[in-house]
C-alpha cells in the first residue's frame, strides 16, 4: 500500500481508517502529522513524521488482532478476571458485568445450549470453586458509565516524554481460555501428550473413557482446528499454515 501524496489521496486514506478507529489505540495522536497536511496555513509536505505515522498504521493493518464473536469474548474477559483474582488469593468476590448472558447462565437462570459456549461455561464454573464466596450481578452499561469513561480516556491519553511510566505486562493468549483447564500433572502421569485425545478423535472418532458429554463437545470443537497428515498432527493457523504439534518436553 503506497503512502498518499496529494490532498485527495490523504483525505481518502484518513476517511477509510475511520472505519477501524475503534480498534486502534491512540489513533488520533498517531495520525496527527497527517492531519496537519489538511490544515490551512501549514506546509503540505509529506515528511518523515507523516511516513512514520503511515508505517505504524500499515503495520497494524498487516497484523490485525484476531476477533471473536461477542459471546465468546465476554466469557474470555470474565474468565481472565477470575484467574487474576485467584492469583491474588482473593477468597470473597463480587462480580459485576454488563453481559446478561454470562450473569444469568452462571447464576443458573438461563441454560447454556450453544455448543461453543458450553466449554467456557464449564471452565468458568470450575474457577468459581476456588472461592469461598462469589456472586455474579448484572449491571447495565448505562449504570456503569464511570468505567466506560475511564477506558475511553485511557485510550486517548498521551504521556509526555520524560514522565515516569509504570510498566504494564500484556500477555497474549492464543488458545481458548477453557483449554487452560487441562491438568498437566494428570497428562504426564498417564504418559500422554496434550493432544492425545484430539488425535484419537480425528483418527478413530473415539473419546477417552469416562468422558462426559461436555468433554466430548470440547474435543469436537478443538479437533476442528487440527488435521492429520502422514500420521502427524498439525494445527491449522488463521493464515492456513500447518503447525506441527509436539510434546512440551
Amino acid at each position: 500500500m503506497p503512502p498518499p501524496r496529494i490532498e485527495k489521496e490523504i483525505r481518502g486514506f484518513l476517511g477509510r481508517i475511520q472505519y477501524i478507529s475503534r480498534f486502534i489505540a491512540q489513533l488520533t495522536p498517531i495520525c496527527e502529522p497527517i492531519f496537519k497536511l489538511l490544515r490551512k496555513n501549514l506546509p503540505k509536505e509529506w515528511n518523515d513524521d507523516c511516513q512514520t505515522a503511515f508505517d505504524k498504521i500499515k503495520k497494524y493493518l498487516l497484523n490485525p488482532p484476531m476477533l471473536m464473536p461477542p459471546a465468546l469474548a465476554e466469557y474470555e474477559a470474565c474468565i481472565a478476571g477470575l484467574r487474576e483474582a485467584i492469583i491474588l488469593n482473593v477468597k470473597k468476590l463480587r462480580v459485576f458485568g454488563d453481559s446478561q448472558l454470562i450473569m444469568n447462565q452462571t447464576n443458573g437462570d438461563w441454560k447454556t445450549k450453544d455448543e461453543m459456549l458450553i466449554p467456557y461455561h464449564v471452565y468458568l464454573e470450575n474457577l468459581t470453586e476456588e472461592f469461598e464466596e462469589i456472586t455474579f450481578s448484572y449491571m447495565p452499561r448505562t449504570k456503569n458509565q464511570f468505567a466506560d469513561s475511564l477506558a475511553t480516556l485511557a485510550s486517548m491519553l498521551e504521556i509526555p516524554e520524560g514522565v515516569a511510566k509504570w510498566e504494564l505486562t500484556v500477555e497474549l493468549q492464543e488458545e481458548p481460555a477453557f483449554c487452560l483447564q487441562i491438568d498437566k500433572a494428570e497428562t504426564s502421569s498417564n504418559d500422554q501428550s496434550w493432544y492425545t485425545n484430539i488425535k484419537g478423535y480425528l483418527e478413530h472418532q473415539k473419546y477417552p473413557k469416562g468422558s462426559t458429554s461436555t468433554n466430548r463437545l470440547t474435543i469436537q470443537w478443538l479437533a476442528a482446528q487440527f488435521t492429520i497428515t502422514g500420521g502427524i498432527l498439525y494445527k491449522q493457523s488463521f493464515n492456513l499454515v500447518l503447525l506441527c504439534c509436539v510434546d512440551e518436553t
